[in-house]
């Protein structure tokens, strides 16, 4: 059984050690995580430091000196710099935590479970479904074992044991998991998408425009939906900017920098966001995200604009990064008519450093002011992913093919064959899909006509009133 007490100092650097120890299986030392030289991706204790990796690779080398040592450590340091960059730091969390759980069984049941056998996996299976409290679902229970997985591969790497047996690859294994699922298989708690009438009611009726809250939640669903974009790649969108202040009663004007990930495409008339970091997204196929400017009765672009010139946040931070005090906000700000907001002398708020963390509450909040009729506990059923299902089940019911909806939402796709890699969906084709989405919808009745309904059960099937743009008069 691993054991590694992190009472001991690291005899690598003296210090004291980390709560994740890591021990050197070939100068068996106690190490920290900085002297193994592990990255995040490394969720297992056992591991092969620099220096032992280095002196190994460094085994056909024609000359063994100094100058020749440090450079083939550094591009070891390199290489598993490498691999712990292509790995997702969610990938690794998600691995702990299925450690984690294994580990509490072997408490509960004061046994070894690291490196584990098939029969104490299949134990810990019916132990984490049947005699748990709170019991894990069995998709749960599935999800832990791929840690498990992670940590034998990486056991039998580090201790050149070629013949370890991964347990969690065995048939009986399987077949228990399976059988688990039929008849204990929990209903699904994951959040649901809006209905294409419910998603237009919250686009029209759902943000309080002359709130400070309101643009920011009104541009995050913006992005969630039309992206559509996952929840922590919208709040982790930086924007460089700079305001060109003309002279003669012509404005301002917005010029976004080039290491913005977010700008506006007068050509296209779109907003476009670079992605370069999320699932499926790696430095081999980066993609960007078209938005257009007429995209299901609202315009795109002039919220992209209204907000960053409204807000003034630091060029170079969040796009979505909530003040620290919205009360500096409102001081700093002078209202004119027609909604038009101008900058004070004294600048606007100080923005937090860190990326918005709110989205779950930010789209239920928009779904209950639009929605009135949805109890506590339906909106509960709604979450930050709500928007981004939506637009899937939305471009379905229009007309659009799988693999175009996979391709717009960077969704995995399952099985590639070669041909695939010449498939992609262009930015006019995205464009034309998004602006002609809600004419689609309305010919094949899946949304009201020309109007976003706005009463008791609005979008599921009873007649509510009718509202048009003309309400943005009163709120503004």
């Amino acid at each position: 059984m691993i054991k590694l007490e992190p009472s001991v100092d690291c005899q690598g650097c003296g210090a004291s050690r980390a709560a994740t120890p890591r021990y050197c299986v070939l100068c068996h030392r106690l190490l920290c995580v900085k002297c193994s030289g592990g990255g995040h991706n490394e969720v297992c204790e056992l591991t092969s430091c620099n220096v032992c990796m280095s002196i190994e690779y460094g085994n056909d080398d024609y000359l063994s000196t100094p100058v020749q040592s440090a450079r083939r450590r550094e591009l070891v340091e390199l290489g598993r710099q490498v691999l712990a960059e292509a790995c997702r730091a969610g990938t690794s969390e998600a691995a702990h935590r299925g450690l984690k759980a294994l580990r509490e069984y072997g408490e509960a049941m004061q046994t070894q479970v690291l490196p584990c056998s098939v029969k104490q996996l299949m134990q810990f299976a019916v132990w984490a479904v049947k005699k748990r409290v709170p019991a894990y679902d069995t998709s749960s229970v599935e999800t832990h074992l791929s840690g498990v997985s992670r940590w034998m591969e990486q056991c039998k790497k580090a201790t050149r044991l070629v013949n370890l047996v991964n347990p969690t690859k065995a048939v009986e294994l399987r077949e228990l998991l399976v059988s688990l699922a039929k008849v204990y298989k929990k209903a699904s708690s994951a959040k649901i998408p809006f209905t294409p009438q419910e998603y237009q009611n919250i686009t029209h009726h759902g943000f309080e425009r002359h709130k400070l809250v309101g643009r920011h939640n009104e541009l995050l669903f913006l992005l969630l939906g039309g992206g559509p974009l996952r929840p922590k790649v919208a709040c982790h969108i930086t924007v460089s900017y700079y305001v060109e202040h003309w002279v003669g009663g012509r404005g301002n004007v917005l010029v976004f920098t080039a290491d913005s990930q977010i700008w506006v495409d007068e050509h296209l008339k779109a907003v476009v966001v670079s992605i370069s970091k999320d699932k499926n997204v790696t430095a081999k196929n980066r993609r960007n995200v078209y938005i257009p400017n007429n995209f299901m009765g609202v315009k795109s672009v002039d919220i992209l604009r209204e907000y960053i010139l409204t807000m003034r946040m630091p060029s170079g931070s969040y796009l979505l990064a909530s003040p620290k005090s919205p009360s500096m906000f409102v001081a700093n700000l002078e209202k004119l008519p027609a909604g038009v907001f101008r900058e004070k002398p004294g600048g606007g708020p100080f923005f937090n450093d860190n990326p918005y963390t709110a989205a779950v509450d930010a789209v239920r909040r928009s779904a209950k002011l639009a929605l009135p009729y949805l109890s506590t506990q339906e909106l509960r059923k709604y979450g930050g992913g709500s928007p981004r299902k939506s637009m899937a089940e939305m471009l379905w019911a229009a007309g659009a093919q799988k693999r175009t909806i996979q391709d717009l939402g960077g969704w995995a796709v399952s099985k590639r064959d070669a041909v695939d890699s010449y498939f992609s969906t262009k930015p006019h084709q995205r464009l034309r899909l998004l602006s002609e989405l809600q004419s689609k919808l309305e010919r094949k009745g899946e949304l009201a006509k020309g109007t976003a309904q706005f009463g008791e059960q609005a979008g599921r099937g009873a007649r509510g009133t009718t509202w048009t743009e003309h309400i943005f008069e009163d709120s503004d």
